[in-house]
């Protein structure tokens, strides 16, 4: 007959409980032998005490004038700030405070730093650096099994860390200030050279007033500009009156010419031609030829030689007239180039003398930005501002660290791995450095 699952399932559970009845000495006895061990271990394992000292690292070092150091500390920019103090966490814990701490406490002959390779990093391990949640103070602890020397440990590294961080400033400061003097030295032989270079260009210009010279040469420009275009217009008159005259006498009109006609000269020896011609008319009806037909005949010719000579003339004048004209252009386009030019080197010359005054200027203010600059490094440097306060020094801790446990609970909690409780951290400061 098949059994059920409720009958196999007890029957199990009866037999778990014969096998540990069975076995129940070596059960008892192993768990004594647990729990003694775990105590004994618990008891004789030696007690770590940790001291902690209080520093105020503080964004920018106090001031005792009104003009900062050549050193820039932290910023009110967040992500400046968050990483200044992380950096700072970084120095305290570092080799050359390290370094600096065992030769200062004399530890490199004592445990546990004698018989290390790295007697530095054993001594980095024993420090923590932890900020204070909301504030600018971070707490350094060290941990030792010599509670004295717990506390010394904490003590040292605060010092040094304040000391290098002194000193360090002051050097930067020292270097800037030598490297200023170095740069004023420079920069007073480049404002000398800029100064002979300025001028130099105004002896070789003639510079004395630019707006001036600049505005002469503009009403050169304009004056030579008006000449020229009366110039150009009396040119082209000229010029077509000749064409037109040329046209006329071709077609036989010269008499038709206006200045032709206004010449009294050529109308008198018109009328004489006229009265001439009229007489040789008459002289014609009674004889065809003679004395008196040649010599009217020749007196009409001479007339006519006068007044084409007369008109040649008129017509010369009128080309002369041309003639100057176009050279007075000629000469006024020269000098209305000449004057164009002259105000456009004007203008550059002008650019020329701003940009070395400019250079000059520019030089005298850095020139003296530096000095100013050099005085007041030569005075930060010698001012002990610190940015870093000990706000509080250690004391002997009198209970170790852990506190040690009083029960077989407290020695079986001890047994397990220790949880530090981390703390909550303000912005721009990172947490708990190990």
């Amino acid at each position: 007959m098949a059994s059920g699952p409720g009958k196999s399932s007890g029957f199990e559970v009866r037999e778990y409980i014969k096998v540990l009845v069975k076995r129940r000495w070596t059960i008892a006895t192993f768990f004594v032998i647990v729990v003694t061990l775990i105590t004994l271990a618990t008891f004789m394992r030696v007690p770590i005490f940790r001291a902690t000292a209080t520093l105020q690292i503080l964004p920018e070092a106090p001031t005792y004038v009104d003009f900062k150091g050549v050193v820039a500390l932290g910023s009110s920019n967040y992500w400046a700030l968050k990483e200044y103090y992380e950096t700072q966490f970084r120095i305290i814990k570092s080799r050359p405070v390290a370094a600096a701490v065992l030769d200062e406490l004399e530890l490199r002959g004592v445990d546990p730093y004698k018989d290390a390779k790295d007697p530095e990093a054993v001594l980095i391990d024993q420090i923590q650096v932890e900020p204070v949640k909301s504030s600018q103070l971070v707490q350094i602890h060290a941990e030792h099994s010599n509670a004295e020397l717990a506390a010394r440990l904490a003590n040292t590294v605060a010092a040094v860390y304040q000391k290098q961080n002194l000193e360090r400033t002051k050097t930067i400061s020292n270097e800037a200030s030598k490297w200023l003097e170095g740069e004023q030295g420079t920069m007073v032989d480049r404002l000398g050279e800029s100064e002979k270079t300025l001028q130099k260009f105004m002896e070789d210009n003639k510079v004395f007033s630019f707006e001036e010279r600049f505005n002469t040469a503009l009403i050169n420009l304009a004056k030579f500009t008006e000449a020229l275009a009366e110039a150009r217009r009396d040119r082209i008159e000229a010029q077509s009156l000749i064409t037109k005259y040329k046209e006329m006498k071709a077609k036989g009109q010269a008499m038709m010419i206006p200045a032709v006609m206004e010449n009294a000269l050529i109308q008198d020896l018109k009328n004489e031609k006229i009265l001439a011609e009229k007489q040789l008319a008459q002289i014609k009806t009674k004889y065809k030829s003679g004395p008196d037909v040649a010599s009217l005949e020749q007196q009409i010719a001479v007339l006519d030689e006068k007044i084409g000579a007369e008109i040649d003339s008129i017509v010369g004048a009128v080309n002369a007239q041309y003639l100057v004209a176009a050279s007075k252009e000629k000469e006024l386009e020269k000098a209305v180039e000449d004057a164009r030019t002259a105000a456009q080197q004007i203008s550059e010359m002008e650019f020329q003398y701003k940009a070395l005054r400019r250079d000059v200027d520019s030089t005298q203010s850095l020139f003296e930005e530096m000095q100013k600059r050099a005085k007041e490094t030569e005075i930060t440097k010698n001012l002990a501002a610190n940015n870093i306060v000990v706000v509080s020094e250690a004391r002997v801790p009198g209970t170790s660290y852990p506190p040690a446990p009083q029960n077989d609970h407290d020695a079986e909690h001890a047994a397990r791995p220790v949880r530090r409780r981390r703390s909550r951290v303000p912005p721009g400061i990172s947490r708990q450095h190990h």
